[in-house]
């Protein structure tokens, strides 16, 4: 209970994403089986998700999450021994040590996956955070895995982030 994704540097709303439950059914057997490398993920439901889309000019934290996380699966002319050479030391280490944790889970198998309950706060920046709520249509996929491609950790949840913000912004802005 209480999962929340903080909001982007620059923006004032207490956070961008948060999550009110979850619940996660996983594949113990599988799991143990595997030596915790292959993981099942029979049903993931997220309850009482509510967003804060706050916009700020031309732009908004929601649109420049998504932007970030685009540009992060981009190609890019650069490797990634480069990139990682071109960050801080502090966030290298860090890096390095969420790649490790993250190469053990090799592969995540999401079946069923269902986000209810979904709020979203339109907030105007210029108007000293005023704005309005709405409600937006629950998310389900039957087999997320098939449906959407994701195997790895990271590449789920980003997935899963995407989509979720994306249906709020098509649902609540209309684009």
């Amino acid at each position: 209970e209480g999962l929340v994704v903080g909001n982007l540097d620059g923006y004032h709303a207490p956070y961008m994403l948060s999550v009110g439950r979850a619940y996660v059914d996983v594949s113990m057997s599988k799991l143990l089986c595997s030596c915790c490398r292959d993981i099942h993920v029979q049903r993931l439901v997220l309850e009482g998700v509510d967003v804060i889309n706050e916009v700020k000019g031309h732009s908004s934290n929601v649109k420049d999450f998504l932007r970030s996380v685009h540009l992060a699966h981009a190609p890019s002319h650069k490797t990634a021994k480069e990139k990682l050479k071109e960050l801080p030391d502090k966030v290298r280490a860090k890096l390095k040590r969420a790649k490790a944790a993250v190469n053990f889970m090799e592969k995540v198998t999401l079946h069923e996956v269902s986000i209810k309950d979904i709020g979203c706060r339109m907030q105007l920046d210029a108007l000293g955070g005023l704005g309005a709520r709405a409600r937006v249509v629950d998310i389900h996929w039957e087999n997320f895995t098939e449906e959407c491609g994701a195997h790895v950790i990271d590449d789920v949840i980003s997935v899963l982030l995407k989509s979720l913000l994306e249906s709020v912004v098509t649902n609540v802005v209309g684009k």
